[in-house]
């Protein structure tokens, strides 16, 4: 599940009987990667109104293929593996976390997508960032 925290502070968020073994999970301003199973516990915390005013599940609208009639249908997801190659783009300029880049390019084979994410690390590590798109200003609401 990709989650997009718009704030410029870091949101700890229980998720008590985790199945990974985690008691929380650390949402960094920007896109970040949560396991699927930590982030269905973990929602079920985010109870106030300004938290959900600045958390957003990313899901994508993306093509797919059928492999036994070749028809292509059109399927929702927030694996990023599965985004197109517009929206893999647009997800690693919105995030700021390094260790969701680096799990995205652990599964990623597109060599152009793997450069931008390398990119996108150098940019962070280099702080090279523009601090007003962290909370918003210049990204997509």
């Amino acid at each position: 599940m990709v989650v997009d925290w718009k704030q410029t502070r870091i949101k700890r968020v229980p998720c008590l009987g985790s199945k990974t073994g985690k008691d929380h999970i650390d949402l960094l301003p920007g896109l970040n990667q949560v396991d699927d199973s930590d982030w269905a516990l973990a929602k079920n915390h985010l109870t106030s109104d300004h938290d959900k005013q600045f958390l957003k599940e990313v899901v994508q609208e993306v093509e797919v293929k059928s492999k036994e009639t070749g028809k292509k249908t059109t399927k929702k997801t927030s694996k990023f593996i599965e985004f197109s190659p517009e929206q893999a783009t647009k997800a690693i300029e919105d995030c700021f976390n390094v260790k969701t880049l680096q799990s995205w390019k652990r599964g990623e084979e597109r060599t152009d997508i793997r450069f931008a994410i390398d990119e996108r690390i150098k940019e962070i590590k280099e702080k090279r960032i523009d601090e007003k798109k962290i909370v918003g200003k210049g990204r997509d609401e």
